[in-house]
């Protein structure tokens, strides 16, 4: 199921099956706030404890707002200086600049669809978060570039994972 909600005090959308329960955030970078097992009653991604979620600025400093859940890093992880045409000598925001974004949403069913577009460089970003199966959250993502010249970026999962000493992570085979 899909429903409206609130993490803190920010506005939130929940999906929820009876096992799992992941919360986003569209006006605060689109990020998963919470995910939560409810077979173990265990939040896997780590929260600030205040009751007011820390809001950075778009080009603000990543480190010095909310530093929670999981937030997509995009086009660029550090601050740094755009180098392909036309857009050379453009800063680019510490971890990109989706975090920071208001992100449109749609509820189609049970698959929540966010959308943000660039700031600094023209694109779209677009994700569609749904399960997959009772235990499985899956997030696609298309990125469309918005102008006819190429750009080079990087995409990153930016997972705070909450652990504790009875804590597993398991990787694919394969993964180093």
């Amino acid at each position: 199921m899909i429903y409206t909600s609130h993490y803190k005090d920010q506005p939130a959308i929940t999906l929820e099956t009876g096992h799992v329960r992941a919360q986003f955030l569209p006006t605060l970078g689109g990020k998963v706030s919470s995910l939560i097992s409810l077979d173990h009653n265990f939040d896997v991604l780590v929260h600030r404890p205040q009751e007011s979620y820390r809001i950075e600025p778009y080009d603000g400093v990543y480190v010095n707002g909310e530093c929670s859940g999981l937030d997509d890093m995009f086009p660029t992880i550090a601050l740094c200086y755009c180098e392909d045409a036309p857009w050379q000598a453009t800063k680019l925001a510490d971890h990109g600049e989706v975090w920071s974004l208001p992100w449109s949403y749609q509820i189609d069913g049970e698959r929540l669809h966010l959308s943000v577009h660039g700031v600094r460089l023209p694109y779209r970003l677009d994700k569609t978060a749904y399960f997959a199966d009772e235990r499985t959250l899956r997030i696609d993502y298309t990125l469309t570039n918005l102008s006819p010249f190429p750009f080079d970026f990087l995409w990153v999962a930016h997972p705070m994972l909450r652990q504790d000493e009875d804590s597993r992570l398991l990787l694919p085979a394969g993964v180093k």
